[in-house]
Formats: C-alpha cells, structure tokens, sequence
C-alpha cells in the first residue's frame, strides 16, 4: 500500500491546499 506524505508548513487551509488534492488524487489512481 502506497504512502503519500503532505506537508502543512503554515496554512492548514484544506479547501484550497493543491498539495493535499493532488496527494489525495494519487492515491486514488494507485488503488
């Protein structure tokens, strides 16, 4: 099982944050 690290150096925006939804969308695909 992949592992995909993001990290938060000072905003925890989530709604705007293109690192977490790119991480997230790559560990869609390598399901």
């Amino acid at each position: 099982m992949p592992t995909h690290l993001v990290w938060f150096r000072r905003d925890l925006r989530l709604q705007d944050n293109l690192a977490l939804a790119a991480a997230c969308y790559r560990a869609r695909e390598q399901k």
